[in-house]
């Protein structure tokens, strides 16, 4: 939810800061006192676009900065599909320069708009009088249909996703397959790199083993020389075993004594370990001779691989990737009739599947489709439309896309003996207000949206349709924050916080101010709203009652 906006020579707001807090507030005041103003600002906040023209005309930049409060399982929700948040609090600034540069921050990081749009989207939803074609359009319907399915079971959805998937990748490896058919020269091709591998018969660990072995042979008079100098530090008199011997055969005279028991026989153990190693050493010694006829094949042997790595890889590996792709080329060329037709079955099985599993969607989907239409008439009902009728229309089609095989359109009719009509046709600004407001109850919920603006959506409606509206908004500000800017005093009066906006002088200027009525203040604000400047006693009394009966 919203927590704090500020907003910084904007328009002609000179320097504003308003704490919000969960849930309904209203924003009420003159036409021109900066109500809509503050809706724009908190707009660029939302990722809309920025202009030179929104600077105050005594100011080089304008600042908009909010805080906003998520929930844990928003938190999860962002951060699973962008990441970037670490805690409860976002704060995001923006900055317009008096060139029209615009800078973004969140959490004091620069970022983009459109990271930001992305975020914010799902957190805060503007509503205003002509910002309709979201649920009006018909091709919207589907989604919204299948965000409520979700809410009741994942099953249908999830199952017909991934069958959906699989089946398109069958599709496309079938597409692949023919659009990588080979000429004869190109299988001609392949048929000699194939035989030229396979003639080297590289194995695997062969390169390492024979550098190693041309290393050893390389180096033979060193080895040589080294191992010679070691057997005669072992071996020779006075030596480190012959030393080591009489350090041991000393130690043993006090074997007796169970401390110095234990010293001797590591000791023992140290002589003959060494020893061992003497042996080693000296049957390699015996054993060691430069072969050159050896030392030639492995020159030979390298030659003809480094060949293979500079054409086919620089690993084993590498190169016996390289070598069962073409293998397995060829392969296909050699049996491509099987092979497409293999793959055509494949995709006609997968298809077969897929659809199968849109079957089952589209059945559930009816299913919700009736309990999601029940619930917009009784929100719709509770807003004064009481013959109204909701429908939704699932015509199924015989091919498959993404969303399975349902062509899907919300119906309405508003009034008794109308026909149902699409919601995009729905003409009476007033009845499109509260069919929105119905919708946005019940959607709201189903996206996770914290706040809900709504910009003068009351328009068009007035008395006991007017409190209805008013309290469908204070009945879905008990899941999510709801600001309203109307004109209304049935509205503004159930709400839990009432704002006044007004124009104020301020060093022979204009700007914008916001008030948090009290009690006494919030009464003759309504009273205003109901009679005009002019306060009468009964415009008084009827504040206090509408403020009574919220």
């Amino acid at each position: 939810m919203i927590r704090q906006l500020t907003i910084k020579n904007f328009a002609i707001i000179d320097d504003l800061t308003v704490d919000f807090d969960q849930g309904m507030i209203a924003l009420t005041g003159e036409t021109g006192a900066g109500k809509s103003i503050i809706i724009e600002a908190l707009s660029l906040l939302l990722g809309n676009r920025a202009s030179a023209d929104m600077i105050r005309y005594d100011a080089q930049k304008a600042y908009i900065e909010g805080v906003f409060y998520l929930k844990k399982e928003m938190i999860d929700k962002i951060n699973k599909e962008i990441g970037g948040i670490e805690d409860s609090t976002l704060i995001i600034n923006r900055e317009i320069d008096i060139n029209g540069r615009s800078t973004i921050r969140l959490n004091s990081r620069i970022t983009t708009v459109s990271l930001v749009r992305s975020i914010m989207n799902k957190i805060i939803d503007l509503h205003s009088q002509h910002d309709n074609q979201y649920l009006l359009d018909k091709k919207n319907h589907l989604s919204l249909l299948d965000t409520y399915l979700k809410y009741h079971s994942t099953n249908e959805l999830n199952g017909y996703n991934k069958s959906y998937q699989t089946y398109v990748e069958a599709l496309n490896k079938l597409e692949a397959a023919k659009k990588e058919e080979l000429s004869e020269e190109q299988v001609d091709f392949y048929r000699f790199q194939l035989n030229e591998i396979e003639k080297v018969n590289l194995k695997e660990n062969e390169i390492e083993e024979l550098e190693l072995e041309k290393k050893r042979m390389s180096e033979f008079e060193k080895i040589n020389e080294n191992l010679r100098t070691t057997l005669a530090y072992l071996s020779s008199e006075g030596s480190a075993l012959e030393l080591l011997y009489e350090a041991k055969r000393a130690l043993e005279n006090l074997s007796d004594d169970p401390l110095y028991q234990k010293h001797f026989e590591h000791l023992n153990d140290l002589y003959y370990q060494l020893d061992d190693l003497r042996t080693e050493l000296e049957q390699e010694a015996s054993n060691l001779y430069f072969d050159e006829h050896r030392y030639n094949e492995i020159q030979e042997r390298l030659f003809a691989i480094s060949k293979l790595k500079r054409k086919y890889g620089h690993t084993y590996e590498e190169i016996n990737e390289y070598y069962q792709d073409i293998k397995t080329k060829i392969d296909n060329f050699d049996n491509l009739t099987f092979y497409l037709d293999k793959l055509e079955q494949d995709v006609k099985n997968k298809k077969e599947e897929a659809f199968n599993k849109a079957l089952i969607l589209h059945v559930k989907r009816v299913e919700v489709a009736s309990k999601l239409a029940n619930e917009v008439m009784t929100q719709l009902q509770d807003l004064h439309l009481k013959d109204v009728q909701f429908k939704i229309e699932i015509n199924k089609h015989d091919e498959l896309n993404q969303h399975g095989i349902d062509d899907i359109e919300f119906f309405v009719s508003l009034n008794k003996g109308q026909p149902l009509r699409p919601l995009i046709k729905v003409a009476s600004g007033g009845e499109i207000s509260r069919l929105m407001l119905g919708l946005k109850v019940v959607f709201s919920k189903l996206f996770g949206i914290h706040s809900i603006i709504f910009d003068e959506i009351d328009t068009g409606v007035s008395g006991q349709v007017a409190l209805s509206v008013g309290k469908k908004m204070k009945e879905l500000s008990k899941h999510c924050q709801v600001i309203c800017i109307t004109h209304l005093p049935q509205v503004a009066a159930v709400s839990d916080y009432h704002y006044h906006v007004k124009k104020v002088n301020k060093d022979n200027t204009v700007t914008t101010d916001l008030i948090n009525l009290n009690q006494k203040d919030r009464i003759i604000e309504l009273a205003k709203m109901l009679s005009g400047d002019e306060i009468s006693e009964a415009s008084i009394l009827n504040a206090k009652e509408l403020l009574v009966n919220k």
